[in-house]
């Protein structure tokens, strides 16, 4: 492997975290698309990718917890249900396509990236109905009763454990989180990629946690998952050191960047950062699916 690809996975791992890190991606889904497209074999990539993410995933979790927006024990459950939803998504690759999948999770990036806004709108300025149309009113409608019926369910399914954001208190239903963190990860686990970019909208719209403690939380999560899913790669020789170690010096340079960022970013700000890295996710999984669909 020459000079020059060495120093273009270094520029790569240092654009996604620039990117990503801020907010709550770790950058696997913004490199693996990329160097899948770029021929290398999908096995040495999400290995490879998977190893280089531990180093800068932990030093932002590490930040997160000393700035106490780390939820622990929200992220341990959640992320628990996720890996068994992974392993059983990966299981169903063989029966499944994932051309619909990518399409799917396409269309969960924009639908979360419009949610972001919206509530942000929401929350800057209240809209009199002789200012919108009927249509976005149906829309509004629409979004508020689904809302609406999570929360009832989130009411009505037990056990409950209490969740702690700031001065708030509130209580979450464990069977409910589960189904959550099974569903993400067993599509994730289906496309091979992460699915942290949907935890992280997930956690600000449905359990109003602050956006900041947001993005921390889900990197401590992914933190857990590119850790137990590194050794696995190890073990089958998937981590190639030629791609981890530049796209790991990479990652560390763009994840002190993006933190750096993040905590200049105030909350009303910081979502729509979030939305606009949604927009980036599902733009990069369409692109994959028609190459996909031609190639």
């Amino acid at each position: 492997m020459n000079t020059v690809m060495l120093f273009f996975f270094l520029i790569l791992g240092f654009i996604a975290a620039s990117l990503g890190i801020s907010a709550g991606l770790a950058g696997g889904v913004l490199i693996v698309p990329v160097l899948l497209f770029l021929g290398f074999p999908a096995s040495e990539v999400i290995g490879s990718v998977q190893a280089a993410l531990i180093l800068p995933v932990l030093l932002a979790s590490i930040d997160g917890l000393k700035r106490k927006e780390v939820n622990i024990k929200f992220a341990v459950i959640f992320e628990a249900s996720t890996i068994v939803g992974a392993w059983i998504g990966a299981y169903f690759t063989k029966i499944l396509p994932d051309f619909y999948m990518k399409v799917l999770f396409s269309l969960l990036a924009f639908m979360f990236s419009y949610l972001m806004i919206s509530r942000k709108a929401d929350k800057t300025k209240l809209v009199s109905a002789t200012d919108v149309s009927e249509e976005l009113l149906t829309m509004k409608s629409l979004q508020a009763s689904i809302f609406q019926h999570i929360k009832t369910l989130n009411q009505r399914l037990r056990p409950h454990f209490e969740l702690k954001l700031n001065d708030d208190h509130g209580m979450v239903s464990i069977p409910l989180m589960i189904f959550f963190g099974l569903t993400i990860g067993f599509f994730a686990g289906m496309l091979g990629i992460a699915g942290g970019w949907l935890k992280t909208p997930l956690m600000v719209l449905v359990y109003e946690f602050p956006p900041h403690s947001a993005t921390s939380t889900a990197l401590f999560m992914a933190l857990i998952t590119v850790s137990g899913g590194t050794l696995a790669h190890w073990y089958l020789g998937h981590v190639k050191p030629m791609m981890t170690i530049p796209l790991t010096l990479g990652l560390v340079m763009g994840s002190a960047l993006s933190l750096r960022i993040k905590h200049r970013l105030s909350s009303e700000k910081l979502p729509v950062f979030i939305a606009f890295m949604l927009v980036v996710v599902g733009m990069i999984l369409l692109f994959s699916t028609v190459l996909q669909l031609f190639s």
